[in-house]
């Protein structure tokens, strides 16, 4: 596992990387074809793939509790990962949040009124420096000393999926046939840094969806999933950020047909096919970003599944002719 170390700044250098520990994968790939029929002029098979892995940090040198990885999207934000001992690499890590600031929960004299882990009523007085006010996002103070800030940040979801899998299937009636192919996960998280800017109303907010802007929070409209226009958005991530990424897509749509030989050959052909492709049909997917088969950093492992509004897969049509002489 290599990872950079901090260094003394009398060394010249802030980091650099070293061999940090080691990590361990375990898990099963199986795959199952079935040929479910197979008659004169018709035949139908079907490949079913899964995967599931489970990755999990052994050791760690030096900060042998928890590592940190650089800041992301936008300035000041923090840590965004967590590495851990015994823990899955790339978790994310940040603020937990416990809805909205409503006007029942500003207590004079304790401050923010919030719910514990536990169940039970907890107050904190400022977060990130500043005294929250009615329509602003309600945060948790996770170790309860009366202020939230970077000593409440907590794993805050897991883009490591619980599983994979994928679908094959080809069905062919005489000369005509037809396949398709599937593929999905399912189980793992995306930090998806557009709802920064999107669905979070405030000062800092220019461009919102349509449906934060008509549920954000007012007066009238005491919303506990939008914060209110007047809310102060810090630079920094938060579990609201975080969602579920499962998704089923359908990767191909090929139709095809062969020519009959007795009609190519009067034209000098020996094969003749045409085909028409769909590529990227569909996806089944409760993700609000654009696409959920994303990787914004995805040559670097120790940061996975976040979405800094990475293009989307395009959709496809393909026509073809096939031509052998």
């Amino acid at each position: 596992l290599l990872l950079n170390a901090k260094l003394p700044n009398s060394s010249g250098y802030t980091s650099m990387v070293i061999n940090a520990g080691e990590t361990q994968n375990s898990g099963v790939d199986l795959t199952i074809n079935t040929a479910n029929i197979v008659s004169k002029d018709f035949t139908w098979n079907t490949s079913v793939t899964f995967s599931h892995n489970k990755n999990k940090v052994k050791k760690l040198t030096g900060e042998d509790v928890q590592l940190y990885l650089a800041n992301f999207g936008y300035s000041g934000a923090g840590a965004s990962h967590q590495i851990g001992v015994n823990q899955p690499l790339g978790q994310f890590y940040g603020y937990v949040t416990d809805g909205i600031v409503q006007v029942d929960d500003v207590v004079e004299g304790k401050g923010i009124r919030y719910t514990k882990a536990d169940g039970t009523e907890g107050y904190y007085k400022t977060a990130m420096g500043q005294t929250l006010k009615a329509g602003d996002v309600k945060f948790v103070d996770r170790n309860e000393d009366g202020v939230v800030d970077d000593k409440d940040k907590d794993i805050i979801g897991n883009p490591n999926p619980d599983f994979t899998y994928g679908i094959q299937t080809s069905l062919s009636w005489k000369s005509l046939t037809l396949k398709a192919a599937f593929n999905g996960v399912q189980g793992r998280d995306i930090l998806n840094t557009g709802n920064r800017y999107i669905n979070t109303p405030g000062m800092k907010s220019n461009n919102i969806t349509s449906e934060a802007y008509q549920g954000m929070w007012t007066a009238e409209n005491p919303s506990n999933l939008f914060p209110s226009a007047n809310f102060e958005v810090q630079n920094m991530v938060m579990d609201r950020y975080v969602e579920d990424g499962s998704y089923f897509r359908c990767s191909d749509i090929t139709l095809s047909y062969v020519l009959p030989k007795s009609l190519i050959s009067k034209i000098g052909m020996k094969n003749m096919s045409v085909f028409a492709s769909v590529k990227n049909a569909f996806i089944l997917t409760d993700y609000s970003g654009y696409d959920p088969e994303v990787n914004s950093f995805a040559f670097d492992g120790l940061r996975p599944g976040v979405d800094m509004n990475s293009y989307p897969t395009p959709r496809s049509y393909i026509f073809g002719l096939n031509l052998t002489f």
